[in-house]
């Protein structure tokens, strides 16, 4: 008898432990499955903007809904909240919630958010330039500058330096150039 109550109390245990896991695995796989489609279906939506600019709202909202239904496959009741929806910027932002039922019959919900902006402007890569500062034909400082920078002035060197100058031999000042081309700089010694 002893026997059978120790079974009986060890198969309840693990019956337990088993729902429990059940529990637990169920929603962190609809919760992920929520997030993932929900992730999918907004970067598909905005991409669809990308190739097609002249949608309205309407369209936009519609085409995203279609994304996500195809992308849920378990038995959950999804409700989705458009939060932004912008086709003349790139937006769109929304909060969905999946409602489903355990293992054991009670409700549970999941909930995700997510926001996705379409990068219409891409930055222009600028060219990098040389700039090279020589005293008495000895490279004093180097810099490398992208395309428009301002040009920094190093430290005056001591001793008897009076000034840069140009490859023409011109006075320069050097802080008060954009940078287009490599360039040298003297230092003029007296």
């Amino acid at each position: 008898m002893k026997y059978v109550i120790k079974g009986g109390i060890m198969a309840a245990i693990a019956f337990m432990v088993i729902v429990a896991a059940m529990i637990i695995s169920g929603r962190s796989v609809r919760k992920n499955e929520l997030e993932n489609t929900l992730e999918h279906a907004t970067k598909q939506t905005v991409e669809y903007l990308k190739k097609n600019p002249q949608i309205d709202r309407q369209e936009f909202v519609q085409y995203f809904k279609n994304n996500l239904e195809m992308g849920i496959e378990s038995d959950s009741e999804i409700l989705v909240s458009i939060i932004e929806a912008d086709t003349e910027k790139g937006i769109l932002s929304v909060h969905a919630e999946g409602n489903f039922q355990n293992c054991l019959g009670k409700k549970e919900k999941v909930e995700a958010d997510k926001t996705v902006i379409l990068e219409k402007y891409q930055l222009e890569k600028k060219k990098q330039y040389t700039v090279v500062y020589k005293i008495a034909g000895e490279i004093y400082k180097v810099y490398k500058l992208t395309e428009g920078s301002k040009i920094p002035t190093p430290v005056n060197p001591e001793g008897n330096f009076e000034g840069w100058i140009d490859e023409n031999g011109q006075v320069v000042y050097p802080e008060e150039i954009q940078l287009e081309t490599d360039r040298i700089f003297y230092g003029k010694l007296e």
